[in-house]
């Protein structure tokens, strides 16, 4: 709707002009010339000449001019429109609509444009976003090494050393173990802790804290596809004990129950957890506590992620991925670090000639606990020397935080 107006004392005449299908509206005034431009489908121009010569419209609509009052009022004058003049006091108000509306809208070069910037928009956003969440993922990361790390601090502080790796070959590794301390004591009461892995209830092993998995990796409720000895599959972790540098991997020390080794999470001897009839004696015991570990507890490792194969997650066998309560598996629950044992990102397929190493899904960084309980992120770069050297116990290598 259009609104005009104009002093009717001061025009001194109009007039109805066609064009093609449009009508003019002519008044010539002191101030100059009034062009209103109405648009109908169809109507005879003399409904707009009744405007100015104030006789009755016909056909359309009407019109009403009254000399005394010099007012004018037009309603209704188009036939096919709609138009109206109205009085109010000396002013009349010219009005109109148009019967044929331009349609607006996008052309398609205008469309194609539009999306080719929101586009590049969403190119530019999406990497942002994408750090973010990785960012997010990292923190969740190091949250759950710090729970690990009170869980450790507790336990030693309770039973007065650090648990074993796996008690004996076969049986329940130190997760399940840490249980307790991480507020899973219900899930802890539920396993026979002298009893081999085996043996234990099928649905219970698929049972994790969310503080077993870096979700960088993988979701929680992640399962092991199958298991070496034909055991239930259970659940998967991301995290391994520190089980020492490349002098504990000759000879698979390592991983026996009576050899030396310079690891701090290693098997236990065997002399200590003694095995008869396919149980344990008594309960899973360890080979150290915290004050054996003379090289210092904020400088050696407690806990660190794992290296594990995309294509073969979940593929226990050699150093795979296997379930984390399983100790038939040694590379399952410990790893090695040091000369020849650097950090992978992806390491090749387990089985043998595959080293048990640690290495994060992190871009270019592995998280590590610290035997004080402390969380340090560590680059895939660091020099297998200090790595050693943060992996012994008692080497007395000078290493300090953040050489790496």
């Amino acid at each position: 709707m259009i609104n005009q107006t104009f002093n009717r004392k001061n025009c001194c005449e109009y007039l109805a002009v066609p064009s093609e299908r449009n009508f003019h509206l002519l008044g010539q005034c002191s101030s100059g010339t009034f062009r209103p431009r109405l648009d109908w489908s169809d109507g005879p121009p003399a409904q707009l000449d009744a405007l100015a010569t104030g006789r009755q419209a016909t056909g359309g609509g009407d019109s009403k001019f009254s000399n005394e009052s010099k007012h004018c009022c037009l309603s209704d004058v188009l036939a096919n429109g709609h138009g109206s003049a109205l009085c109010e006091g000396s002013v009349p108000v010219l009005s109109w609509t148009r019967s044929k509306r331009k349609r607006t809208g996008f052309t398609l070069v205008e469309l194609l444009v539009v999306i080719a910037i929101i586009g590049v928009l969403m190119g530019l956003l999406l990497p942002a976003v994408q750090m973010a969440r990785e960012a997010a993922r990292r923190t969740q990361c190091q949250n759950n090494l710090k729970q690990w790390g009170l869980a450790f601090q507790q336990y030693e502080g309770t039973h007065r050393e650090i648990p074993p790796a796996r008690p004996a070959d076969g049986f329940l590794t130190w997760p399940v173990m840490l249980l307790p301390y991480l507020e899973q004591r219900t899930l802890y009461d539920r396993f026979d802790t002298r009893a081999r892995y085996a043996v234990q209830d099928p649905e219970l092993v698929r049972l994790a804290p969310r503080e077993l998995i870096c979700p960088t990796r993988r979701s929680a409720g992640a399962l092991s596809r199958f298991e070496s000895a034909g055991e239930p599959i259970g659940a998967v972790g991301d995290y391994a004990g520190n089980a020492g540098t490349s002098f504990s991997f000759v000879g698979d020390a390592w991983s026996s129950f009576d050899m030396e080794v310079d690891g701090v999470m290693n098997s236990g001897l065997s002399a200590v957890n003694p095995v008869v009839a396919g149980r344990l004696t008594g309960r899973p015991k360890g080979r150290y506590r915290f004050a054996n570990i003379r090289d210092g507890l904020s400088n050696t490792i407690m806990v660190g992620e794992k290296a594990v194969a995309r294509d073969y997650m979940g593929e226990p066998g050699g150093w795979g991925d296997g379930a984390m309560y399983n100790g038939e598996e040694p590379g399952t629950a410990v790893r090695l670090g040091g000369l020849g044992l650097g950090l992978a990102t992806n390491p090749g397929a387990p089985g043998p000639g595959t080293l048990p190493v640690f290495g994060g899904p992190h871009n270019e960084l592995c998280m590590f606990l610290l035997c004080d309980g402390s969380v340090q992120s560590i680059p895939h770069s660091i020099d297998e020397v200090v790595l050693a050297s943060l992996c012994s116990r008692a080497g007395r290598e000078p290493v300090t935080v953040g050489e790496w």
